[in-house]
């Protein structure tokens, strides 16, 4: 096999057909006799993101027909991540896998905090360009100018879905961009006021991490801006200022109602969403049984996935707040250091990864835009719909603005991420912000170091 230990230079590299990104020889007989088997390791396993993969998979099975790519998921990002951590200790790595740009990388590239030169990860800059994708994103894949992993898209966290025909059958108007966290409010007392629909806002929380989505990344940035929240959870505010207070008291009103007491008999989420993952609450709302749910952008695609049309079956605006403000996160796919024969097949799989081909494939799919800043989503009106042409444009009109604004698995380490979430799970369980504050209190100085 050829030796794929080679520096591209990167003057317009990005731009390069895929074929011109290959290493060894450009021959697609090459190409064809290449054989083998990479093991790729990923949380995806609903419809629209199992879908996607299989599409960008496919592109590659375009060029290299012989290479085998097997999907070994976990069930959630929790699971996936305990299970990679056994197999990179175990120095047993994948050729592949799946994680967050930000620190849910920087976890591996800094080999949990040791000096990037002791990484179980290679630079991958001998074999993909960073040239093309969006600058923001190169920064949080970037250690010391090398490159370490291949952003797959762009997600946006803080979206606030729901049922179109719903809204339209009960007489009320739908959520709308701009719309002030006193009018969401009140709309979810006005659903549940309808006595047709029980649930206003489904939440699957099993996991934990969306009820943290649903507080830190959706509440949070709307009642404080993107400046704001960057800047808290890089430990540059201070816990006194009473936002994370008003942010813990916005959920509590929502999961039990005005009064926030015990036992939530006034609450505008589902009763059993500690119970359920994300994709259940996600089909209350397909169903009819609830009229909105809170979910980064996957949820176009796990719609799709189900038969749902964009526009018209379901609809997306940013979760309500003062501010306007993109959060978001991209998934990526580094490479394990790794001798074994399939790390040359695995280097060629992130080259896909980054090719336009696959970007198109895999977002469209998705529900997310692609990570390239080269590809115009316009050009391409058979893949990307009016939903996420809108997504795309808010992306550039919030990057312009300076709105955007990184998820937490991107500003957090895991550890303190994983802590933040049950805490934050045990206060809203005891119908208070007390606990969280308290936490965020004590551990504020190091938070984020």
């Amino acid at each position: 096999m050829a030796d794929c230990r080679i520096r591209f230079s990167t003057i317009g590299a990005a731009l390069l057909p895929l074929s011109l990104l290959a290493c060894g020889s450009v021959d697609n007989s090459a190409a064809n006799n290449t054989s083998g088997r990479v093991e790729l390791f990923s949380w995806w396993t609903s419809g629209g993101e199992a879908s996607a993969l299989a599409a960008a998979i496919g592109i590659h099975k375009q060029k290299y027909p012989n290479v085998n790519v097997v999907n070994l998921t976990g069930p959630d990002s929790n699971v996936a991540h305990a299970q990679l951590v056994q197999r990179m200790q175990g120095g047993n790595p994948p050729d592949t896998f799946q994680v967050n740009i930000g620190e849910d990388l920087m976890y591996w590239v800094k080999s949990n905090g040791i000096d990037a030169t002791e990484s179980p990860l290679e630079p991958i800059d001998a074999y993909v360009s960073k040239n093309g994708f969006y600058s923001l994103l190169v920064d949080q894949v970037t250690v010391g100018g090398a490159f370490y992993a291949v952003p797959m898209n762009v997600h946006r966290i803080n979206s606030l879905f729901f049922n179109k025909k719903l809204f339209a059958q009960l007489g009320i108007n739908e959520p709308s961009e701009g719309m002030t966290l006193d009018q969401f409010n009140q709309l979810c007392v006005t659903i549940k006021g309808k006595g047709k629909v029980p649930v206003p806002l489904a939440l699957g929380n099993v996991g934990r991490w969306p009820l943290q989505e649903l507080v830190f990344e959706d509440i949070l940035p709307g009642i404080a801006g993107a400046a704001y929240y960057e800047s808290f959870w890089r430990g540059n505010e201070h816990t006194s200022d009473g936002v994370i207070k008003d942010t813990i008291d916005e959920a509590l009103l929502l999961r039990c109602g005005p009064t926030k007491a015990l036992p939530c008999d006034g609450g505008y989420f589902n009763t059993d969403a500690d119970n359920i993952d994300w994709p259940a609450a996600l089909d209350m709302v397909q169903k009819g049984t609830a009229a909105m749910s809170a979910m980064g952008d996957w949820a176009k695609g796990y719609f799709e996935s189900k038969g749902w049309t964009a526009d018209v079956d379901f609809g997306v605006v940013q979760f309500p707040g003062k501010y306007k403000v993109f959060v978001y996160t991209a998934d990526s796919f580094p490479l394990p250091i790794n001798d074994a024969p399939s790390h040359d097949l695995a280097a060629q799989l992130l080259q896909t990864f980054a090719s336009v081909e696959s970007q198109v494939a895999f977002n469209q799919i998705k529900g997310s835009i692609p990570a390239r800043s080269d590809i115009d989503l316009t050009q391409y009106p058979g893949s990307f719909d009016a939903m996420h042409l809108r997504t795309y444009q808010s992306f550039h009109d919030a990057t312009q603005a300076l709105n955007t604004a990184l998820a937490l698995s991107g500003l957090l380490p895991i550890g303190v991420l994983t802590d933040l979430r049950n805490t934050l799970q045990y206060s809203m369980s005891q119908g208070t912000s007390a606990y969280i504050q308290t936490y965020l209190d004590k551990n504020y100085a190091t938070l984020n170091r």
